[in-house]
């Protein structure tokens, strides 16, 4: 039997829990680089997407009512309520996918890291049988009056030592470039004769966008040792959203797949053995070659380890779906 019966095996979910403080009632700026927004066309238009995850976990029981008590020793709780459609700051969500059952419930927690949202709720529903699903809570607004601001693209480099000049990036070669050391700007506007100008010729600001966002993309991934991020700037007309949408993914959605091809087979088990020999490896013990990613799917029975008991899990799901189960990981894990 997989799942845990005792508090103590859900004890320390709080450690793990992530969260995002209080959800913001005012969560627009009116300027604002990429970081925390994604910026998109929409039919021509440049569509600014906005994601914050409520600081908690949405679970769906059998009917059993929790409790209070079950939480009490949980470092970081912060309550617990029947589910309800949030609604928050002057809009309500317009769209809600998330539909839970009869029986769900908030379980609310004060703070910490997003990406181990999935850890936590891992460890719940291991912890009590009668919690059947659990979920991240996100909340998306969409503002499609955004300006991309002199068509500029805003680089930063890994590092202040680091100089960037006019050659640095060669697929930017003719846009207007001011920069230096540890950042720089390419523009479109003031540019002269280059390949960018002719592919974006009659094309849409949302178009540009998109085409600019793509190339900027590529370009990230070719340099990534001296470049930390393209972004462009972008100017946010309004400060409220036209349209909103509530929604929930669960917290076995990234589970197992450590190198996100889609599959949870022997190569994740295997990457999570070398990820954690390297890891084992250190005299100091303080590198730690998972990303928060890795962790998260690494993670599968929420100990905070990821280690080859969870190797494990992954090698008999594999297996077992080889010999023909149609289980998910969630089912799997969770399976009496």
């Amino acid at each position: 039997m997989r799942r845990m019966k005792s508090l103590t095996a859900i004890a320390v979910i709080g450690a793990m829990v992530s969260a995002m403080g209080a959800f913001p009632v005012q969560a627009y700026t009116t300027y604002t680089s990429i970081g925390g927004t994604e910026y998109r066309n929409n039919d021509g238009f440049i569509e600014a997407v906005q994601h914050h995850r409520c600081n908690g976990i949405l679970i769906e029981t059998d009917g059993t009512v929790p409790t209070e008590d079950m939480f009490k020793d949980v470092e970081g709780y912060a309550g617990l309520s029947p589910w309800e459609t949030p609604v928050t700051g002057p809009t309500s969500w317009v769209n809600v996918s998330a539909e839970p059952g009869e029986h769900a419930y908030m379980v609310y927690f004060e703070s910490g890291d997003s990406l181990l949202y999935e850890t936590a709720g891992r460890r719940l529903m291991l912890a009590y049988d009668f919690v059947e699903k659990a979920s991240i809570v996100e909340f998306s607004s969409y503002n499609n009056t955004c300006f991309w601001l002199n068509h500029k693209l805003i680089v930063k480099a890994v590092n202040e030592d680091i100089h960037l000049d006019e050659s640095t990036i060669p697929e930017f070669a003719g846009l207007s470039f001011t920069g230096g050391s540890g950042g720089a700007s390419y523009s479109l506007d003031e540019a002269g004769d280059c390949q960018i100008l002719r592919d974006l010729e009659g094309k849409s600001e949302g178009e540009k966008l998109e085409y600019m966002l793509a190339l900027a993309q590529e370009v990230e991934l070719k340099y990534n040792d001296i470049i930390a991020s393209i972004s462009p700037q972008i100017i946010q007309a309004s400060s409220d959203p036209n349209s909103s949408e509530l929604s929930a993914a669960s917290i076995w959605d990234t589970a197992g797949d450590l190198d996100t091809d889609g599959k949870i087979d022997a190569s994740d088990a295997a990457e999570l053995l070398a990820l954690s020999a390297m890891r084992g490896a250190t005299a100091d013990g303080g590198y730690d070659p998972f990303t928060a990613e890795q962790k998260s799917a690494a993670d599968l029975n929420g100990d905070t380890f990821c280690d080859a008991n969870d190797a494990a899990y992954i090698l008999q799901f594999a297996a077992e779906a080889g010999a023909g189960s149609a289980l998910s990981i969630g089912e799997f894990m969770t399976r009496s």
